[in-house]
């Protein structure tokens, strides 16, 4: 949704521009999302964490556990990196490393 995005409107977009919302409840400030298994949070748009509210194998809740993405510009690109994303959590999604990357140049 990202890469689409910044195609059209040369920037990185907040969750509401880019079409996404989190899965479950929204906080009142729509930052924070809870579904069952899952805390979600953003930060204007440019940042996806989902922390786990139940253990999922070593992925473990209440601790420093998560998956976390940082969506940010690099030149006329923009660029989506893993922004502290546990190694038990890792593991549990094969194509994690696969979301990182620079997306083409916006107007190619």
């Amino acid at each position: 949704m990202q890469d689409a995005f910044f195609q059209e409107a040369g920037r990185v977009g907040t969750w509401p521009e880019i079409g996404y919302s989190a899965p479950g409840t929204a906080s009142t400030n729509k930052s924070q999302y809870e579904s069952q298994v899952f805390t979600f949070t953003g930060a204007a748009g440019v940042t996806w964490t989902a922390t786990p509210k139940v253990d999922l194998n070593d992925c473990k809740t209440g601790g420093a556990d998560k998956w976390s993405l940082t969506a940010g510009t690099n030149n006329h690109d923009v660029s989506i990196s893993d922004n502290g994303t546990t190694t038990h959590c890792k593991e549990l999604t094969a194509s994690w490393a696969s979301l990182q990357k620079n997306v083409a140049t916006a107007g190619n």
